[in-house]
């Protein structure tokens, strides 16, 4: 009950936005929450939290999961690989221009659904 996407073209620091306001609510509540929010990093952790929901259904062999109690239970946001490139200025020198990536790593978690 988990997904994971590495060298996302966006910085971890904006991804951590989107992911402190989804973090512990019902997948399903999160998921209309990322759609209609004005932010464009919340599309990319969407299809994470709907990758990770695809996976729990694939891997509940059995039929005892119930997709509705599943919250997202935890979602990590690391610093990926850096992409490092140059602007060049003026008098021969140069500034350095850092791009960021970033690692998602979302895993759900069940809720008692008498509780």
């Amino acid at each position: 009950m988990k997904a994971s996407v590495k060298y996302v073209r966006v910085s971890p620091y904006k991804l951590r936005r989107v992911a402190d306001v989804i973090r512990g609510r019902n997948v399903n509540e999160a998921i209309a929450l990322m759609k209609h929010m004005n932010n464009a990093q919340a599309p990319i952790l969407q299809k994470v939290v709907e990758s990770a929901l695809a996976n729990a259904a694939s891997n509940d062999l059995d039929g005892v999961l119930d997709l509705d109690t599943l919250i997202v239970g935890e979602v990590q946001i690391n610093q990926g690989s850096t992409l490092k490139r140059i602007r060049y200025k003026a008098k021969g020198m140069f500034g350095r221009i850092r791009k960021m990536t970033s690692k998602i790593q979302v895993r759900l978690a069940e809720t008692n659904a008498a509780g």
